[in-house]
Formats: C-alpha cells, structure tokens, sequence
C-alpha cells in the first residue's frame, strides 16, 4: 500500500499504479543474485582487473564511433559524456546483450522490499511507471525494452535525480570512467 501511495505523491495515474501493481509479485532468487553481485563482493581493482581488458576498451571505441550522433544528442540534452555513456552500456549490459529473463516490475519490487537499497529501487519504480503514463511505454513493451537493454535506460532516466546514490553505482561508476579514459 505505501508503495501505491508514494505513486500517488509522484503524480502517477491510479490507471497505471494498479496495471503495475496487479503483476508484480516478490521474487527470492532475485535477492540471492543482488547480494552475490561482484560489484559488494570483490574490491574495486579486483572488479576492474576482472572486467577491462583491450578488447572491451577496443569495443567501447568502436561501440562509440558507431553511434556518435545519437551519443552527441545524449550528451546534449543530458550533460553526460559520450564517453562515458558508452562505458555504463558496456559495463551494464556489455551493449545490449545481457538480457534478463524477470519481470522488471517484480524485480524493482522485490528490490525495493528487500530493504538494502529499497529507496533506489522504489524510485526505479515509480520512474518506470512514470514512463508509461507518458506514453514512453505500455507496461509489457516496457518491460521487454528494459530486459533487452538491462536496464540501462531507466538507471540513466533516474540518475538525472539520483546520480551515484548507492555503493553498486559509485563502484560501476570507478570501473566505467576509468575504461572511458582509456577508450580515448
């Protein structure tokens, strides 16, 4: 209910709060895998060193001259580098490949309920009901867009108003930049 009611205070339509709120549903085996993620189990160098190498440095080149003019309009309109956009692509989604195969909305719940990073998550939330009630997205096309993307966009959507606000984030965040730095 609390959830339904922060929706509310976010301006998100009744419509839309209860589409959502009639498929979500708790997920245990999502939980494992968050707190079995390397980025709270390794240290940093060890993330890093297990995660950029010359080829993914290569592929973030190649990744960012293939999509230069869509990458400058992102950089325009949201003061984000280029560089760096294609870091988090690569470094979350390794450009679109890793596909998950849960209900978004059941992840983001579960998340939001487990409690560790429960206020990022319920934002994640809120945010992809706010793309539906902008008619970014129905609930379904949503859904696959996101599982096909990793989630990247929605993370990008919410870090305009919560940039860097969990650990998860600052440790991709170290990882990404460095590889940035080096693609140049």
């Amino acid at each position: 209910m609390l959830l339904q009611q922060d929706a509310v205070e976010a301006g998100v339509s009744p419509n839309t709060i209860a589409k959502v709120t009639q498929q979500i549903n708790l997920i245990p085996s999502v939980i494992a895998l968050d707190r079995a993620q390397p980025e709270f189990v390794n240290t940093f160098f060890d993330y890093y060193y297990q995660r950029v190498d010359a080829l993914k440095i290569q592929l973030n080149r190649e990744a960012l001259l293939k999509n230069l003019t869509l990458l400058n309009e992102l950089e325009t309109q949201y003061a984000v580098p280029k560089a760096t956009l294609v870091a988090f692509w690569c470094m979350e989604t390794n450009y679109g490949s890793y596909q998950g195969n849960t209900d978004t909305f059941s992840t983001f719940a579960t998340l939001a309920y487990e409690g560790r990073r429960a206020s990022f998550f319920r934002e994640q939330l809120i945010d992809a009901m706010r793309m539906i009630d902008n008619r970014q997205a129905n609930t379904n096309d949503l859904d696959i867009y996101l599982r096909a993307l990793g989630q990247s966009r929605l993370y990008m959507y919410s870090l305009c108003r919560v940039l860097l606000s969990t650990l998860l984030l600052m440790v991709i965040t170290m990882a990404s930049l460095i590889l940035c730095i080096q693609c140049r």
